[in-house]
């Protein structure tokens, strides 16, 4: 059974429908006006939050290889100089997160000239107290 064409259904015929349609409209419009300003609030504060210009980072605002949770740590414990809590969230100088990964972090030395290789054939027979099983062939 075919529909009937717009203009005839019942809520078409009535006087409130134009009224009714053009206020959606409006309220919809203002909803759109109201999300975009918001989004836009919203895209700035993040840009600008990440821009490292500003010289501080936040467990937020953190390179991708340093875990939030060991930066709050460090702040916590005050390995990171400068650190502050502002709003719930650790605020502390680039540079002195840079120099606290510094210090943190170890060098590979497997690989160093003269250095000890703890996968070598030596390590692992000092490693055993010298016996080594060996299959009989």
């Amino acid at each position: 059974m075919p529909s009937p064409p717009p203009d005839e259904t019942p809520l078409a015929k009535s006087p409130s429908h134009s009224l009714l349609g053009r206020a959606v409209e409006v309220l919809a419009d203002a909803f759109a006006e109201r999300v975009a300003v918001a989004l836009d609030r919203i895209l700035r504060a993040r840009a600008a939050q990440a821009d490292e210009s500003w010289g501080i980072v936040s467990q937020k605002t953190l390179p991708p290889w340093i875990h939030p949770d060991t930066y709050v740590e460090a702040c916590r414990t005050g390995a990171i100089p400068g650190a502050k809590i502002w709003r719930r969230q650790w605020l502390a100088p680039r540079e002195a997160v840079l120099a606290w990964v510094a210090t943190e972090s170890r060098e590979a030395v497997a690989n160093a000239p003269g250095e000890f290789d703890p996968c070598s054939l030596e390590a692992i027979v000092a490693a055993t107290g010298g016996a080594l099983l060996v299959k009989p062939k």
